[in-house]
């Protein structure tokens, strides 16, 4: 069981790398940083990298040479320009190669502080409705919908429909 041992080799010596590039108001270890930390260990140990990009993935792919591999794939946007397409790609075989050896970036300090953040949760925000024209049937479907979203003055101005609406009757 080579292919075991020389992974085995692999986990072993690999060691947290440190996130130097930033972007996105975050600190990360970008693809350049992440080879040249692991290159030399991944190949001593019998292994090569590759990657194919199709026009609707990135595969990496680490060969054993035994014939064993590894592979990680991440589907790409369609929706991309060139310029930001190139980006995703890159993005994605740092992610893919990080996946298949285990790789760790940052420090564990910072990890903790990240994970014991309470999450926060987005408020939906409720576009304002001109509620001046609803029915009173349109009017409950409306707050039904979105009660609990409403500010305050949202609320008073249902509220303040429905009552006229009803004295009209």
């Amino acid at each position: 069981m080579k292919f075991f041992e020389d992974f085995k080799n692999i986990q072993k010596e690999l060691q947290t790398i440190e996130r130097t590039a930033e972007g996105y108001n975050y600190k990360y270890t970008d693809l350049p940083t992440i080879w040249k930390k692991t290159r030399d260990i991944i190949t001593k140990n019998n292994f090569i990298v590759m990657n194919e990009i199709s026009d609707n993935a990135v595969t990496t792919i680490a060969l054993h040479k035994d014939g064993e591999k590894l592979t990680s794939t991440i589907e790409l946007n369609r929706d991309l320009k060139p310029q930001d397409k190139g980006s995703e790609i890159s993005y994605y075989r740092r992610y893919n190669l990080s996946a298949i050896f285990n790789i760790i970036t940052g420090d564990d300090d910072d990890d903790a502080k990240t994970a014991n953040k309470a999450p926060q949760i987005a408020t939906p925000q409720v576009k304002p409705q001109d509620v001046s024209k609803m029915t009173i049937e349109e009017l409950e479907a409306y707050w039904k919908a979105n009660a609990t979203s409403l500010t305050e003055a949202q609320k008073q101005e249902v509220i303040a429909k429905k009552q006229q609406l009803n004295d009209k009757i």
